[in-house]
């Protein structure tokens, strides 16, 4: 009896969790067809929506193969279910729902798609979009966030990000873009750019209607996807890994890749700006398993400190409480808005099939079943005063008003150069009575008239000779 009661128990959180996933789905879409049809303009008012979460479980390892590690984890695609049994007790099992699960037969392109694709299409919109990958060290979120860039089939998230971003620009005639794109990383609770490696600890500042940033955070104009994937595998080259038991190259640091957006309508002048923040984090680690010690261990106490604190806020915004403890590490401050603020946002939850991570994995599953509950509050970014696009198009504005005024005295110039030009001025013997008279020239004029008078004083001066000779010749 008890265990058919235990079977019908599984068949009913089964049936409820295909019907929440059913349900979500058709909110999701009553919500954009109640944005589309009351958006008019302005900035458009959003309702609240929740994080979406999708759970991806990786195939087992050949470790544990060897280690004859039994299967635990079954995953339901169609049903957006995970079921876990009890480690000690097959019998227990126990049941999540989500967004979307997926096993170790998705493909990377299947993910992106299904789950991806949507988000990147809203910040292509002017929203703001976050994507972070949680889990236990070794369950693939590094694969799942980046993949192996070369390869069309094996290409992660971030990858396919920047194609379709590039492809949507390609196509769109009617604006101008902007693109850049910032890379940093979070390593023993300090903030390190990297793309420009060695320069001193980056700090955060709040920011009155902007939220959370990072003053002096190197960016890069990007004109290509190529660009931006030049960017993203140069900083790969400085980020912090390190070799565990569980992992050959574990991250030991959360990287966080952005990418802002601005983009124009060249007949109505109206910018949006979209920010996509693209995050891979570290993994929760358990000492015991990982074999670190030293500088692993200390890296180690660093990464699930902050993760511990993510969790922290996951609950606290999930149980509505009126505190919300952003402040206790750097990585929450940095997703104070992607949780419970502007921003759509979407959690990865990688996990491990075996039995051998039966903690970690029922850990992380309970994260991401409360990060569901979070409420964001996206809202389409129109016209913001820090717009760069904003800011250029001011400065070639004044630039083609000084254009402009140049080109105007150089007309004038011409043209009071051109009316000074007369023909070559006569010889003195061909001057003419009507050449004197209209003659302007001030200087000429008052010689003539010396020399007339000059000419007078001496006939006088010879008739009155004459006449004293003529008188005194007379007596």
């Amino acid at each position: 009896v008890g265990r058919c009661f235990g079977d019908l128990k599984n068949r009913l959180f089964v049936f409820l969790g295909k019907f929440s996933f059913k349900f979500r789905s058709c909110l999701s879409l009553f919500i954009e067809m109640d944005r589309s049809t009351s958006a008019k303009g302005g900035r458009s008012k959003v309702p609240n929506e929740s994080v979406h979460v999708i759970v991806r479980c990786r195939p087992i390892s050949q470790k544990e193969k060897a280690e004859k590690n039994e299967i635990v984890t079954t995953i339901y695609p169609n049903r957006g279910v995970v079921e876990i049994a009890s480690s000690e007790n097959k019998e227990n099992r126990k049941v999540f729902t989500y967004d979307a699960v997926y096993d170790h037969n998705a493909n990377q392109k299947t993910v992106y798609t299904e789950v991806v694709r949507p988000l990147v299409t809203s910040v292509l919109d002017g929203f703001n979009g976050c994507i972070f990958a949680y889990g236990q060290t070794g369950t693939g979120k590094t694969y799942t966030m980046e993949g192996t860039p070369s390869s069309e089939e094996q290409m992660g998230i971030i990858p396919r990000t920047f194609e379709q971003i590039w492809s949507h620009i390609d196509r769109t005639r009617n604006s101008n873009f902007l693109v850049e794109v910032s890379y940093l990383e979070i390593y023993m609770e300090e903030l390190r750019d990297l793309l420009q490696p060695g320069t001193k600890s980056l700090e955060l500042r709040e920011k009155e209607k902007v939220g959370v940033v990072v003053p002096n955070l190197h960016s890069v104009c990007c004109k290509s996807a190529e660009d931006m994937l030049r960017v993203m595998v140069q900083g790969n080259k400085n980020r912090t890994v390190g070799f565990t038991n569980m992992n050959e190259h574990s991250s030991r640091s959360h990287a966080i890749f952005i990418i802002k957006i601005e983009m124009c309508d060249v007949e109505t002048n109206i910018i949006k700006v979209g920010k996509l923040n693209l995050i891979d984090l570290a993994g929760s680690e358990r000492q015991s398993k990982t074999g670190a010690t030293a500088d692993r261990l200390k890296e180690a106490s660093k990464i699930n400190l902050a993760l511990s604190s993510l969790g922290n806020v996951i609950s606290a915004l999930a149980e509505d409480s009126p505190h919300v403890p952003y402040r206790d590490s750097k990585l929450t401050r940095l997703l104070q808005d992607s949780l419970g603020g502007n921003s759509k946002t979407i959690m990865v939850a990688n996990i491990g099939p075996s039995v051998l991570n039966y903690n970690e994995t029922l850990t992380t599953l309970r994260y991401a079943s409360r990060a569901k509950k979070i409420q964001n509050k996206p809202i389409k970014n129109e016209d913001p005063q820090d717009a760069k696009l904003k800011e250029y198009q001011e400065e070639i504005q004044r630039l083609k008003n000084l254009l402009a005024q140049r080109h105007t005295t150089e007309r004038v110039s011409s043209a009071m150069s051109t009316s000074r030009l007369k023909k070559p001025r006569k010889q003195r013997s061909e001057i003419t009575v009507e050449d004197i008279e209209g003659d302007t020239c001030e200087e000429e004029e008052p010689q003539f008239v010396k020399e007339d008078a000059k000419t007078k004083e001496e006939l006088e001066r010879e008739k009155k000779t004459t006449a004293e000779l003529a008188s005194s010749s007379v007596s």
